[in-house]
């Protein structure tokens, strides 16, 4: 039977309408194909990489595809996020996001080659406490000792970062701000290493004198006695660390506002299909015991949060060392 001229146009419009419909959900079907690739911005052996490394040993049961693990170092984690920012956001390549390479050097960088809000955000994985350690032959065995010495002998004291404007930069300085002493930004030198893991290192090694960073990076050297742990930026005694202080104990409360933290990041523009894809694995791994569990052992919090409550988080707290850059006259 022959249809008339004027039914063309409607049925032309139903079977557009029915294909604008099929295809997200085709793409949603047939993602992933092949593996995909998460992007470590430091160093092996580091937070970043024990973070990175847990969730693509589990989420591959729930994706579908197997996770590889690859490392771009440069420039505080800023290279590394810049590669994954150029890339497609067609959900292959991702990148495990930390406070370094995106809410720390947003705050105290004015010419970052990427927003640091511009990613999309598919999911908040854990949060880090961070911990002061010495070396276990440091003479220093408690906090006030420490920055007495700093404020005593300006210029003398090393402490170790894995980059400028990090999680251990960062707190360092605020360590140093709260704790009174005049300058510092130079009283204490920051000594660099290629991550956290070499800096833990370094300081049981006594290369440098002390060390604030995450508490993952340093538990096995706390736990071999190599290193003696401070203080820790937990609102209330960690269970791993019983007899350490914590910040708040120490009259160094603001400490709790610098933590540490992993997320899944992907390039800006990633489909509402695809982030529902991850939002989804991402909730599967929430729930895996064996996670929680390997989370908890490297002494971090497991707490996987959807992308707008990641979103969230990762503002609130670039107000926050936006703010501290501002006090101490960092930004530049």
């Amino acid at each position: 039977m022959k249809r008339s001229l004027s039914t063309l146009p409607f049925l032309l419009i139903i079977n557009f309408m029915l294909l604008g419909v099929a295809t997200p959900s085709l793409a949603a079907e047939t993602y992933p194909s092949h593996p995909v690739k998460l992007t470590v911005t430091y160093g092996k052996g580091g937070a970043a990489d024990i973070a990175a490394r847990l969730f693509a040993a589990i989420a591959p049961e729930y994706l579908g595809q197997p996770i590889s693990v690859g490392t771009v170092i440069g420039n505080a984690g800023i290279k590394g996020m810049s590669t994954v920012h150029k890339a497609s956001p067609d959900g292959y390549i991702l990148a495990l996001a930390r406070i370094g390479s995106i809410t720390g050097s947003a705050a105290v960088r004015t010419n970052l080659p990427y927003a640091y809000d511009d990613f999309t955000m598919l999911g908040l994985l854990e949060i880090n406490p961070t911990v002061l350690t010495v070396s276990s032959n440091s003479p220093y065995t408690h906090v006030k000792q420490l920055l007495a010495a700093i404020k005593s002998k300006p210029g003398t004291l090393k402490y170790a970062i894995p980059g400028r404007y990090n999680l251990q930069h960062l707190s360092a300085l605020l360590l140093m701000d709260k704790g009174g002493v005049a300058n510092p930004a130079t009283d204490a030198k920051a000594a660099l290493f290629s991550g956290g893991g070499a800096g833990i290192k370094a300081v049981a090694d006594g290369k440098v004198d002390f060390s604030i960073g995450n508490l993952s990076s340093a538990m096995n050297l706390v736990r071999q006695g190599s290193v003696r742990p401070l203080l820790i930026n937990t609102p209330s005694r960690h269970s791993f660390l019983p007899n350490t202080m914590t910040a708040r104990e120490a009259g160094l409360a603001d400490l709790e506002s610098v933590v540490g933290w992993s997320a899944i990041f992907a390039p800006p523009g990633m489909s509402k299909d695809l982030m529902q894809k991850w939002s989804g694995v991402m909730q599967q791994v929430k729930n895996n015991r064996t996670w929680k569990n390997l989370v908890k052992a490297t002494g971090s919090i497991a707490s996987i949060q959807s992308p707008e409550g990641t979103r969230i988080f990762v503002n609130a707290q670039y107000k926050v060392l936006h703010a501290l850059a501002r006090r101490l006259k960092l930004r530049k």
